[in-house]
């Protein structure tokens, strides 16, 4: 049943209290069942969604009830279970992941390879590459192998022989049969970072040693080095070739052609790009293209974009693999300084791998805040119990039954409040899911695996106590939980169930027809012409009876770009013009609009009507969702106890009234 509590005041002492006093955050505000939720945690959501940038701002109290709302959804979601299924955890997980990564690497060391990007971005790189492969999981004479193949080709090129050759004979990248290894220009965070470093630090002219990356052993010619060219936004046009191949280069051209010289004649770029490019996504867009630099769009296109001097410039036709374009400049950024530069880059160095290496950095930090202790010479015993197996996964955990002493300590005072020990049996079984190792000597390697060991169980640690470290983390973590709760047990609730229900969605929709009415539409053909001329030939082809091919096939001929022909049903709101033409069965007058000439033949008026429930199906699910939601929401509140600490929300008010 419905139990909304309120706690009065009492007496003109907690009246006057109210006045003054500062609400304490760690105060309850609401209690759910048996969830207490605190000041601090309604308000971090009130102030979230009550922003500067918020169309419809809500009051203190106002937003209360829509808490209320939410905090009853959450709570029927854990009672049907929903927080303890695989789908849910999985989600949940993958959520977290990227959320804890901030918490998880060393910031200083993050910082460096910022700076160095920074750094490195005030240069674009030509280079070419020779690439030898190595197989997913490759054994040592795998890797050994390839790399002593690589440094007889790195000698033939110290010696003088051409790379170009070189790359068209060894190179195990398909694309050097074209390109002869060949990169193009690029810049920072375009390579693998290995292969960048060698490209950066390189000399130009130069042939580096062989760099290992995930793809295999490369050697990196470095071409040419010149300052950054920046970003550009631009737009373009594209006429594609001929799909068959049949006279792709007569009419390609031809249509750009006809393209540019209404350019010439001052016709609008974006109009054109709408009406003409088949380049579709753009299109829409009046031919805008996503911000591009160095190496990201095929070098005719580059070259072409990068060429033009000033904003509003646009290019002559050129051709690429794609087909024929015009581009034009819409702005052109160069590198901003660091401080405008940070944020981007920092996202850059944590999402290509290269701050890898920040988690053993910052282990090393944690090691010493948690007084871990580590007992070398039981790690050192291991050497005993291991042997080459270790380095292709073939080591088995059984080498070391009996062996428990401990290795590592760690004694956590201040969070978890936790002493664990970590024993030889742990290592063991952490050794034996190590696959494919470079050979080393037996100690070394042991020494070189612990470490590996003891950066994944102490950042474990970390990941198990960060609720209780880091108040921000935990707040940011149950947003996320009770975010996808939420959407699941909406979509079960409410979303489908509206698609779903195709009686309940015909009874509502039935009792709301009125509410679902077509406007005012004009059945028939626009015909959208390139000059007055052209319009005024489609009018007398119109009264001859000439059917929509033959005016086209005649308008035409000469100017693929005379006549666009659009048969439809169409309302004022979808097509303008028609607000330009009286609404009467025939063939309108000539009307200019948008910088075209314009003809409609009316075949029918169609008056208001009542939408069909598949005419206004989408509609009708959103406003039918909405209903179950409201009356999903009665249910639960009659369903819960809940109860808001009055005088808390009314101090908290009067704080925001201020």
């Amino acid at each position: 049943m419905n139990k909304i509590k309120s706690i009065l005041l009492v007496g003109a002492v907690i009246a006057s209290t109210l006045a003054t006093a500062q609400v304490k955050k760690s105060a309850t505000i609401l209690k759910v069942e048996d969830e207490e939720i605190t000041v601090q945690e309604f308000e971090r959501i009130y102030n979230k969604n009550n922003n500067k940038t918020t169309v419809d701002k809500k009051t203190v109290s106002e937003y209360m009830e829509l808490f209320i709302n939410f905090k009853l959804k959450v709570r029927e979601a854990e009672t049907m279970g929903l927080d303890t299924s695989a789908a849910f955890q999985k989600e949940l997980g993958s959520y977290i992941g990227q959320l804890q990564k901030p918490y998880l690497t060393d910031q200083e060391y993050i910082d460096h390879l910022v700076k160095e990007g920074y750094e490195r971005m005030q240069k674009d790189v030509n280079a070419s590459h020779i690439l030898f492969r190595i197989p997913k999981n490759p054994t040592p004479e795998d890797t050994l192998k390839a790399y002593k193949t690589a440094m007889k080709v790195y000698n033939k090129a110290k010696s003088g022989v051409d790379f170009e050759v070189l790359a068209a004979e060894h190179s195990q990248d398909p694309s050097a049969e074209k390109n002869k290894g060949n990169l193009g220009w690029f810049s920072a965070f375009r390579m693998v970072y290995p292969f960048e470093t060698a490209a950066y630090e390189t000399p130009v002219g130069e042939v580096s040693k062989p760099v290992r990356t995930r793809f295999g052993y490369h050697l990196v010619k470095v071409n040419d080095k010149r300052d950054a060219i920046g970003e550009i936004k631009a737009a373009h046009i594209l006429i594609k070739h001929d799909e068959e191949g049949q006279n792709k280069e007569d009419e390609a051209k031809k249509k750009i052609d006809e393209v540019y010289e209404q350019l010439e004649n001052g016709e609008s770029f974006e109009r054109l790009a709408r009406t003409y490019s088949e380049d579709r996504g753009s299109a829409r867009k009046g031919g805008e293209l996503p911000k591009f630099g160095a190496g990201r769009m095929v070098p005719e296109f580059e070259d072409a974009a990068f060429g033009l001097e000033n904003d509003g410039d646009y290019s002559k036709p050129f051709e690429t693999e794609y087909g024929w374009h015009i581009v034009k400049r819409i702005s052109k950024d160069d590198l901003g300084s660091f401080e405008e530069e940070r944020d981007f880059i920092q996202r850059q160095v944590e999402r290509d791998g290269r701050g890898s290496d920040s988690k053993a950095s910052l282990a090393k930090k944690l090691a010493d805040e948690y007084n871990v202790k580590v007992y070398q010479k039981n790690i050192d015993a291991m050497v005993d119990v291991l042997d080459s197996s270790v380095f292709v996964g073939d080591w088995s955990a059984d080498n070391a039954e009996g062996m428990d002493k401990k290795i590592m300590q760690l004694n956590d005072k201040e969070y978890g409040k936790e002493k664990i020990t970590w024993t030889q049996q742990d290592f063991a079984k952490f050794l034996a899911k190590r696959r494919h190792i470079k050979p080393m000597d037996m100690k070394m390697a042991v020494n070189s695996f612990f470490e590996d060991f003891k950066t994944d169980e102490i950042l474990a640690y970390e990941k198990s106590i960060l609720t209780e470290k880091y108040p921000e983390y935990e707040a940011l973590y149950n947003e996320y939980h009770d975010g996808i709760l939420l959407f699941d047990l909406m979509e079960k609730k409410v979303w489908k169930k509206a698609i779903n229900d195709t009686t309940g969605l015909k009874a509502f929709y039935s009792t709301r027809k009125s509410e679902y009415m077509w406007p005012k539409r004009v059945k028939g053909t626009i015909y959208t012409c390139s000059d007055k001329d052209e319009a005024g030939q489609v009018v007398d082809l119109l009264k001859e009876n000439a059917s929509d091919s033959a005016i086209e096939a005649k308008l035409n001929k000469d100017n693929a770009l005379a006549v666009k022909i659009q048969q439809g049903t169409y309302s004022a709101d979808q097509r303008p013009v028609l607000t330009d033409i009286k609404w009467k069965k025939g063939i309108s007058k000539i009307v200019e609009h948008d910088g075209s000439f314009v003809i409609v033949e009316v075949e029918e008026v169609l008056e208001p009507a009542e939408k069909k429930l598949k005419e206004a199906r989408g509609v009708v699910i959103t406003d039918y969702q909405e209903k179950l939601e409201k009356d999903w929401i009665e249910e639960l509140r009659n369903k819960y106890d809940f109860e808001v600490n009055q005088e808390v929300l009314d101090k908290l008010e009067k704080e925001y009234e201020k």
